[in-house]
């Protein structure tokens, strides 16, 4: 799935932290992915997703890319943008 989103340029988002995340650290080239985590049900993660999805919007219209970040949805709501070493 990562490899799909890598090579059409679209956004990744996922409530696996574990594997996606550290995929996500190991990869030279994507088109950003989006993780959120820590949440207990289906209505918990779609309610971080919803946030997530908003603050990522909001990035963009501030003038920030996408490509190549790792984005996480904190427990406060707040956007975490981070960059693979490497």
């Amino acid at each position: 799935m990562l490899e799909h989103a890598r090579r059409n340029e679209r956004t990744l988002l996922t409530a696996d932290l574990g594997d996606f995340g550290a995929l996500a650290r190991t990869m030279r080239t994507h088109a950003g992915i989006g993780l959120i985590g820590e949440q207990n049900g289906r209505a918990q993660q779609i309610a971080a997703m919803d946030r997530l999805v908003d603050a990522l919007l909001s990035h963009v219209a501030g003038g920030g890319a996408l490509s190549g970040f790792i984005f996480r949805i904190r427990r406060t709501g707040r956007l975490a943008i981070g960059r693979p070493q490497g």
